[in-house]
């Protein structure tokens, strides 16, 4: 990545679905995974936070913009073998479910309608027609913190006062990025930093075979299966705040039949076109609190369907939707929302809680 590539000030409302965010203080198109994984060491060698935009669909940008490094991810490789398909996440999920279909194979047309990409559909476990996404699911790679590994790097050879990084540790570290992993490295322990494909690693102590770093924890690229994710309905431990990042998911498909197939995602789209309000929106801003208790269902029995705050809006069409009417910004939005957990809550007791992922600062 070139630093001539990284942009300051842009405006975000462009990159989601609501058309609605400040500006970014850094900002970057990733076009590939390679791209994205360098995108993500410049900012951590930084020391900046990192905020990933696939479709944007899922999100509510403040009005005061976001701090640090803006990646909007825009990789878009799709391989399949057998019955499975590897997408990397920026891939949108009606090209994901399209290609499958082009390969004669199929199970997860449940996704082609639903806004976003593969990324965002692992994170929040997106799905429709009691499907998700976690049902499909076999492994993902995932940029994130070691810090299990109490921030160290294990030492294979030592001597002197030089060291060798352990080459299976250091296999697929996001710090090998641009290097052959499976190289020998050897850094002299007198030297205050180390760099490794640009990223500056303070070290200060080797003792019983291991290499101390003082203040940043090693980030590393790792692939992981189902169960890393510990899904929940619409959501998964990153939703719930882990900090990893999505690089790509393997999805498990099969034959299908492809007049069925394409049937399906015909009428699906029929259906949402009937229901869903066409205004920007993010689709359906609050869970379901159970299978008996329909969120639309309880707004709409509450009687705040169209109800409006600034530029934002109750649909008149689905009670589930909030809607950008042109002129709305981010704080109409979410003040709105709060609006609607609170009479929901007086009149039915019940509290309803946001699928829709807030970013930035709000008052």
């Amino acid at each position: 990545m070139i630093m001539e590539d990284i942009q300051r000030d842009i405006t975000l409302k462009d990159y989601t679905s609501y058309k609605v965010g400040g500006p970014a203080e850094y900002f970057f198109i990733a076009k590939n995974i390679e791209e994205l994984k360098r995108a993500l060491v410049w900012a951590k060698d930084k020391g900046l936070k990192t905020t990933i935009l696939g479709g944007g669909s899922n999100v509510v940008i403040s009005d005061k913009g976001l701090m640090g490094l803006v990646i909007v991810n825009k990789s878009h490789d799709i391989d399949i073998e057998g019955n499975s398909v590897r997408a990397d996440s920026g891939v949108l999920l009606k090209a994901l479910v399209n290609k499958v279909l082009e390969s004669g194979k199929g199970g997860i047309e449940f996704l082609a309608n639903i806004p976003g990409t593969v990324g965002g559909a692992v994170a929040v476990n997106a799905g429709c027609y009691r499907k998700f996404a976690a049902d499909f699911l076999i492994s993902a790679t995932i940029f994130h913190s070691r810090a299990s590994d109490g921030n160290t790097l294990k030492v294979a050879e030592q001597s002197g006062d030089s060291f060798r990084v352990e080459e299976e540790w250091m296999n697929g570290c996001i710090e090998e990025v641009g290097k052959d992993s499976s190289s020998v490295t050897k850094w002299n322990r007198e030297e205050e930093n180390v760099k490794l494909g640009g990223l500056s690693i303070p070290l200060h102590q080797v003792t019983g075979g291991q290499v101390k770093s003082s203040n940043k924890p090693m980030f590393c690229v790792e692939k992981v299966k189902n169960d890393f994710f510990e899904f929940k309905y619409r959501s998964s431990k990153i939703k719930r705040g882990y900090e990893a990042i999505v690089l790509d998911a393997t999805f498990e498909i099969n034959d299908t039949d492809m007049g069925e197939s394409r049937k399906f995602i015909t009428e699906d789209r029929e259906r949402r076109d009937m229901k869903h309000p066409t205004e920007p929106s993010c689709g359906s801003y609050f869970k379901n609190p159970s299978k008996e208790n329909i969120a639309g269902e309880l707004i709409e029995k509450s009687g705040i369907k169209g109800y409006q705050i600034g530029g934002a809006q109750v649909s008149e069409k689905h009670a589930n939707f909030i809607i950008n009417t042109g002129e709305a910004n981010a704080s109409d939005i979410k003040n709105l929302a709060n609006y609607i957990k609170k009479i929901v809550k007086e009149k039915t007791g019940l509290e309803l809680e946001e699928e829709v992922k807030y970013l930035g600062e709000f008052e």
